[in-house]
């Protein structure tokens, strides 16, 4: 009985992981088409004062939606090494060494979604100045010494 409490409640607390993706350059990490999304975030930067041609936010919602194409697959495989590891945890001899191996390779996948959201970022400040990023990490500072 004290087993199958135990899988129930790793099942909700990695389920709960699923949906507290972080945040980058004001967009969420949820599912959807990413278009809305996309266009917050250029609406984000426009609000700073930094405009993107017309074929740049082409560019950047093409790369957007790629982006995160790439990371729901990454989700998927997230999902299911976390599905492994709740039936390695079921069995009557649980092998610690299988356990921690699929530990490893999940923490290998939600960097690498991480990462892939950082180069997404990159490739957006691709398309600014010196100046335009001067001005927002300007911004970024004051946002976060008002937090303080």
């Amino acid at each position: 009985m004290k087993k199958i409490s135990f899988i129930l409640f790793l099942i909700a607390i990695s389920s709960l992981g699923l949906y507290s993706q972080g945040h980058h350059m004001g967009r969420g990490g949820g599912g959807g088409s990413g278009c809305n999304k996309c266009d917050k975030m250029l609406n984000q930067f426009e609000r700073k004062g930094i405009y993107f041609t017309d074929s740049q936010k082409v560019l950047i919602m093409t790369e957007y939606k790629k982006t995160h194409e790439t990371r729901d697959t990454l989700k998927i495989e997230k999902r299911e090494i976390e599905r492994k590891i709740g039936f390695e945890l079921v069995k009557d001899n649980p092998n610690k060494a299988t356990i921690k191996s699929l530990i490893v390779e999940k923490n290998i996948i939600e960097a690498d979604m991480e990462y892939i959201l950082v180069e997404f970022d990159l490739y957006v400040l691709s398309f600014l100045s010196k100046e335009e990023i001067v001005l927002l990490n300007q911004q970024h500072h004051r946002l976060r010494n008002k937090k303080q």
